[in-house]
């Protein structure tokens, strides 16, 4: 009876951990909760479609969608530069970059402009902004695109 309540005990421990690990459901590694990081003047955040909009506007701000040509194909954010995750063209693009200016990265659900975000960052950009959800969450909000 004794070893059937320890076995009872450690399935119980398990389950709290596992619905503990379930509760952080939506925390991604490309989208950490705690969204602003700030040195000196470098900020960097994972934001929604209310906020990256909000962004389109800054002074010589560059949007920068990073899917595929056929994903492409489906729709844009109206204003967007193609940089297409991955290949040679967008480390070129990167490369010509104003390192100064406000940079919103955008792919289909979120993902690969997490490693875009962090790419810039480590390429020392100032002022990058990435679109949590993709795409997906821009037109979910019932923000404009346009056909290409």
């Amino acid at each position: 009876m004794k070893l059937i309540r320890t076995t009872l005990g450690y399935l119980s421990i398990a389950a709290l951990l596992l619905l503990v690990a379930c509760g952080s459901e939506g925390q991604t590694h490309e989208h950490p909760e705690e969204t602003t990081i700030q040195e000196g003047r470098i900020i960097s955040e994972p934001v929604g479609p209310e906020k990256f909009s909000a962004h389109l506007n800054d002074d010589g701000a560059i949007l920068l969608d990073v899917r595929t040509e056929e994903e492409i194909m489906n729709g844009v954010i109206p204003g967007a530069t193609y940089l297409e995750y991955g290949t040679p063209e967008m480390k070129e693009g990167i490369a010509n970059m104003d390192k100064d200016a406000t940079i919103l990265v955008y792919c289909a659900a979120g993902a690969r402009s997490g490693k875009v975000r962090e790419i810039l960052l480590e390429q020392g950009f100032q002022t990058v902004y990435d679109l949590v959800g993709g795409i997906t969450a821009w037109e979910a909000a019932g923000m404009a695109i346009e056909k290409p």
